[in-house]
């Protein structure tokens, strides 16, 4: 995931930080673990990143999605609790 970040970073000139913050990382894991709307996805990711994270991100973090469930489920110990809700 992160090699994919930082190419992406240094094929149009932004820093990677810049390009992938580390919580919008995490809501995308989320959304994608628990097959949640991607409406809810924070905005940051909508805009203009919207198709590198559709056509790149995405289909990589579907690949590892059941180590994600098994991680996320146990982090959570309520189905409340959840980072999306926490902005």
């Amino acid at each position: 995931m992160q090699q994919a970040i930082d190419d992406h970073a240094r094929a149009i000139g932004v820093p990677d930080n810049v390009l992938m913050r580390k919580k919008w990382l995490g809501q995308l894991y989320e959304v994608i673990a628990f097959d949640k709307d991607l409406s809810g996805l924070p905005e940051g990711l909508k805009g203009w990143r919207n198709d590198w994270v559709m056509n790149t991100l995405i289909p990589v973090i579907k690949k590892h999605k059941i180590e994600l469930q098994q991680v996320w489920g146990s982090m959570f110990d309520k189905p409340q609790d959840s980072i999306i809700d926490k902005r």
